[in-house]
């Protein structure tokens, strides 16, 4: 059932928060309602919807999949999104920095994320492992950076990402998956790289066929995280603009080399 939260004046001056939509910070706020004593809930979408926003049209999967990501610089998220079995749950971090809950509330029924395992945009990731200083006659010897679970998602994102691309453009397909293997080494760059891909992938250049070859758009990928375009004043992003002498042109600005026949 629903509770009573406290809401700090800092909120509204957050750095993080300001990053958020208006209607992602007010389903934020939502959730610490819905959420028990140690700051976890049922990760419902449909019944969270119902709860928070009766009276309005809004995607509430996509506003928990943004707050599930990481802040800059890899920074935990708001919420952790976590599976232990078949069922889902959600964890709002810093839970107890914020919020008093009553002494009179009962306790969590729900188990913590240490348990389970951690979702991201629907795609589930290997359990955090705990960040325990090895002994000291371990530490002069290397440790794996990258384990197993992490190397197979990885990946999995990287075909996924050769799949959508244009077979005519996939030349350096080797020298792309070497540039991403050296970019992508921990789980909060995979969730970026997947965010500059879609980017990439629903710009106006990329739905006309002006597409880099995958070798460059892979040595440049973080560029396009927070891509934000701009439409060319000349052609108005159609590509293609005919001259005062009547020449047909292929426009080459905006924020990469078009594609020259």
């Amino acid at each position: 059932m629903p509770r009573i939260r406290y809401l700090k004046p800092s909120f509204w001056s957050d750095s993080d928060i300001a990053k958020l939509d208006f209607v992602e910070r007010l389903c934020y706020q939502g959730l610490w309602n819905q959420a028990d004593k140690e700051g976890r809930l049922t990760d419902k979408p449909a019944e969270l919807k119902v709860s928070i926003f009766p009276y309005d049209i809004v995607d509430m999967e996509a506003m928990l999949n943004r707050l599930s990501h990481p802040k800059e610089e890899g920074s935990e998220p708001f919420i952790l999104r976590y599976r232990i079995g078949t069922k889902r749950y959600i964890q709002i971090n810093t839970w107890l920095e914020h919020q008093k809950p009553h002494h009179t509330e009962k306790d969590s029924t729900i188990p913590s994320p240490e348990n389970g395992e951690i979702i991201l945009n629907n795609i589930p990731l290997p359990k955090k492992e705990l960040e325990v200083e090895p002994p000291a006659e371990v530490i002069a010897k290397p440790q794996p950076t990258i384990n197993k679970s992490f190397m197979i998602l990885r990946d999995k994102i990287f075909k996924w990402a050769v799949s959508q691309y244009p077979a005519f453009r996939r030349k350096g397909k080797d020298v792309a998956l070497k540039r991403y293997e050296k970019t992508v080494t921990k789980m909060p760059d995979i969730l970026k790289f997947k965010t500059a891909f879609n980017n990439y992938k629903d710009s106006e250049d990329f739905q006309h066929g002006f597409v880099l070859r995958m070798s460059k758009w892979f040595d440049s990928w973080e560029e396009y995280i927070e891509l934000k375009e701009e439409k060319c004043t000349i052609c108005d992003n159609r590509g293609k603009f005919v001259s005062d002498r009547g020449y047909e042109i292929i426009c080459s600005c905006i924020y990469g080399q078009r594609i020259k026949k």
